[in-house]
């Protein structure tokens, strides 16, 4: 759930305070899976406290703004993950002592901030405005506790770790004109640095040298990302004084290489907006969307052995329903 707040300082700067909560997941592989190693289960969530301000300046046939601001985000994740199961006769005797039905829960969190700036320049006469967004990185140092003590290993107890990583930077710029009288046409292209989330080691629990080769290896979260891209095109329709109606285009192509489940999806947006009264508005939209086969391959590259599992999944289909409530006063 978003909300946001806007308020006018003077003549030409503008503020906008929100709450979100801009990154999550949840999954749930289940246990005795080929997947189960990595991840039984896997829950994260985030909160962002965000202010951002705008300094208006007329130009030419428009204004010019330029944006600045800042977030503070709270981090929380947590996982559960069972034992390695016996594949071969030959880790056997490298794994001997794990139970393969034993799960370790770990728990970490953080709070961090990050900074954004940016440009915008707009033609209200013909409905014209364009804006380049810059988002940094939020720096995650993560602290938190792993329980093994039914993972079934010669360390079994409760044990303090720590890991770094981040939510990456990013650029997005959005576009929009009037086209007729009645109509408009927007665009928006994103893109975020995911490709620096590759291999993020929990300490203390990884070996001196952890290779492939290493069984000794134990827990890193390895997502192997690539960057993100998303590209979005649409049209949006005055109907009526006080009705409004908006169609949109997404191909997101998504950040999972070797392993993962984040194909590349498109996605088809609709959304029609009434105009209650002067100071209030509602919006109600749909979505249909369709997600990409895929498999997961082994990674040379990855330090938990957990990590080099393979499998195959089909593509599918999905909807959405969102709401929101606009008020001016």
């Amino acid at each position: 759930m978003n909300s946001s707040a806007k308020i006018g300082i003077g003549e030409h700067v503008d503020c906008l305070g929100t709450i979100g909560q801009p990154i999550g997941a949840y999954e749930d592989n289940g246990s005795n899976t080929a997947y189960s190693p990595t991840s039984n289960k896997l829950e994260i969530k985030t909160t962002d406290y965000g202010l951002t301000c705008s300094f208006k300046h007329d130009l030419g046939k428009g204004q010019a703004r330029l944006i600045a601001g800042g977030s503070l985000l709270d981090f929380e994740g947590t996982q559960e993950r069972q034992s390695y199961l016996y594949a071969t006769a030959a880790l056997q005797g490298a794994y001997a002592g794990l139970d393969p039905n034993g799960v370790a829960n770990i728990e970490f969190s953080d709070t961090t901030s990050s900074w954004r700036i940016g440009a915008a320049y707009e033609i209200p006469e013909i409905a014209f405005r364009a804006m380049v967004l810059y988002n940094s990185k939020y720096d995650l140092d993560l602290s938190g506790e792993i329980d093994t003590t039914n993972y079934g290993t010669t360390t079994s107890g409760v044990y303090d770790i720590t890991a770094s990583t981040q939510i990456p930077q990013s650029l997005e710029l959005k576009v929009q004109s009037g086209i007729n009288q009645k109509t408009i046409a927007f665009g928006h292209i994103k893109w975020q640095d995911w490709s620096e989330l590759q291999s993020i080691v929990i300490s203390p629990f990884t070996s001196a040298t952890p290779t492939t080769a290493n069984p000794t290896s134990t827990v890193a979260l390895e997502p192997f990302f690539q960057d993100g891209l998303t590209i979005t095109a649409g049209l949006g329709r005055k109907l009526t004084d006080n009705f409004s109606l908006a169609s949109s285009l997404t191909w997101d192509r998504a950040t999972s290489t070797t392993t993962g489940t984040q194909t590349a999806s498109w996605r088809l947006n609709t959304g029609i907006k009434t105009t209650i009264s002067e100071n209030l508005e509602f919006t109600l939209g749909g979505a249909v969307g369709y997600f990409e086969s895929g498999k997961s391959e082994q990674n040379a590259n990855a330090i938990d052995r957990g990590s080099n599992i393979s499998y195959d999944f089909d593509g599918e289909w999905f909807q959405a329903v969102s709401t929101s409530l606009k008020l001016k006063f």
